[in-house]
């Protein structure tokens, strides 16, 4: 009896010991997902759902460029049929003969096809001119390709600077969290020492209870770093599409290349290769043609045709064929106006505004800017024909300073991210919001610290950040993100400031 016990001992304490060794392989397994920069964007990239929606719409598009190409391109058919009728076809002929010497007129039935008829035809036509219409079509056509495949990069440029914020903003947590926990140990050793003194009557007891307060406040540093760093990594996961809790090992130090480029170049580079500009190339050129379309009513269109046809008695149709070409022209020469309203209306989309009835307030240093960029904001206002339908529209006001536009919503000049950046302030029933634009344009930005590298003053952005969270501390409001992939509002209680 003690022998079967005691192998049961054994036996349990194997078993315990074993699955202490599988949980402790899983554990250490799972901990070393460890992840470099390179490999965090490539998860990236490959989980967003945004991305993958991009994708489908390019494909979508690029097949609607072919159909504008397949429509410039000959058209052709083929027919093959067969007819049946309960009688050969005949039409009566006249014939005359002479009986005795005399003329008598009879009618013969002469076959004029078959009972069973096979037939075959082919035809073609080819476009050779529609004033420009099938072409513009397809240049249309080829721009919205091109658009959409420009804000798919656009999307992949976007979710990148998330990944690299996210696992930046993840080392730097971490990095905070390191010397939270040193200043805790250090300050822990001034807290042994003080008592120590303290023991031996060598300082006052306000000595004591200060060197306490100081480790009281480091146990809450190192706590609320903690939580930064639980965040961080739950932000980075997020981006990477995956599990919040799942753990993330990354590099220890950011590293720090150097960028070996003018401004000039830079600028350059920017003007060429920034998705937004070329989009709006794109629909601009594609509004132009748009109206060529229009205008196309007013001339002929000429298509060349062929028609081949063959027909018989036998399926193979071995009897008689015949074909026939030519050209045809068509001119539409009145439809009650329609052509003449077709363009006007062409025209006047190509002129108008996205948002014709919307008022626009801008700052008078800002528009100053936009109108005159310099040769650090150049690649910014790139879009010269805009700012001229906006400022022809008598929709435009510009203001200097900080204005009330509507009740309980008033416009905050901050400069930072441009010289003339303001942010939205809305005081409303349902609370305090407040819209900073690109002064924070994501949660990786909310950190007083990160800024964009596109901002004109990094200063006036950390004044402005200062000052935005200070108002929605003491309103206990709402952060109104414009540029994040999964978050758009923020309530302060979230944000990682002091």
């Amino acid at each position: 009896m003690l022998c079967v016990q005691g192998g049961f001992t054994v036996m349990r304490r194997v078993l315990v010991s074993f699955i202490g060794l599988f949980l402790s392989c899983a554990a250490l397994c799972h901990a070393a997902d460890y992840l470099t920069l390179d490999e965090a964007i490539g998860i990236a990239l490959k989980n967003n759902p945004l991305l993958k929606a991009e994708d489908e719409n390019v494909r979508g598009r690029g097949y609607e460029r072919n159909i504008s190409f397949a429509n410039m391109l000959p058209s052709v058919d083929l027919s093959y049929g067969y007819q049946r009728q309960n009688r050969t076809p005949t039409m009566p002929v006249p014939l005359t003969s002479f009986v005795g010497g005399q003329p008598v007129l009879t009618t013969v039935d002469v076959p004029t096809g078959f009972k069973d008829t096979y037939s075959f035809s082919l035809s073609a036509i080819q476009p050779l001119f529609a004033g420009g219409a099938l072409y513009n079509a397809y240049r249309i056509s080829d721009n919205t390709y091109g658009a959409s495949s420009l804000n798919r990069d656009q999307t992949v440029r976007d979710l990148k600077l998330g990944v690299i914020d996210g696992y930046y903003g993840l080392i730097q947590s971490r990095q905070t969290l390191d010397v939270a926990k040193s200043s805790q140990a250090s300050i822990k050793s001034h807290l042994d020492v003080a008592s120590a003194f303290y023991g031996q009557g060598m300082i006052p007891k306000n000595d004591l209870l200060e060197a306490e307060v100081s480790y009281a406040q480091s146990q809450q540093n190192v706590i609320q770093a903690e939580n930064a760093t639980r965040i961080s990594e739950s932000n980075l996961n997020q981006l990477l599409g995956r599990d919040l809790s799942i753990p993330v090992q990354t590099d220890r130090e950011i590293p720090m290349p150097g960028l070996e480029t003018t401004l000039d170049d830079a600028i350059g580079t920017a003007l060429k290769n920034r998705q937004e500009i070329r989009v709006t190339e794109l629909q601009i050129d594609s509004a132009k043609k748009l109206v060529s379309i229009a205008r196309a009513g007013y001339v002929p269109t000429l298509a060349a045709s062929y028609t081949y046809t063959k027909f018989g008695e036998e399926p193979d149709i071995d009897f008689d064929e015949s074909w026939t070409a030519g050209l045809g022209l068509s001119w539409n020469v009145f439809q009650g106006g329609a052509t003449f309203y077709g363009v006007s209306r062409a025209i006047a989309d190509r002129d108008r505004l996205t948002f014709p009835k919307a008022r626009h307030w801008i700052q008078k240093i800002e528009w100053d800017t936009a109108k005159n960029p310099d040769g650090l904001n150049r690649a910014a206002y790139a879009f010269a024909q805009q700012l001229s339908l906006l400022e022809d529209s008598e929709r435009l006001e510009l203001i200097e300073g900080d204005r009330e536009i509507a009740p309980g919503v008033t416009l905050t000049l901050t400069g930072g991210h441009t010289n003339g950046s303001q942010i939205v302030e809305i005081e409303s029933p349902d609370g305090y919001y407040v819209y900073p634009a690109d002064i924070v344009p994501t949660m990786f930005h909310t950190a007083l610290a990160v800024t964009s590298a596109y901002d004109v003053c990094r200063k006036d952005t950390v004044r402005a950040k200062q000052y935005i969270y200070s108002r929605l501390k003491e309103k206990e409001g709402i952060l109104l993100l414009n540029h994040d992939l999964n978050r758009w509002e923020v309530h302060v209680s979230e944000l990682k400031i002091k």
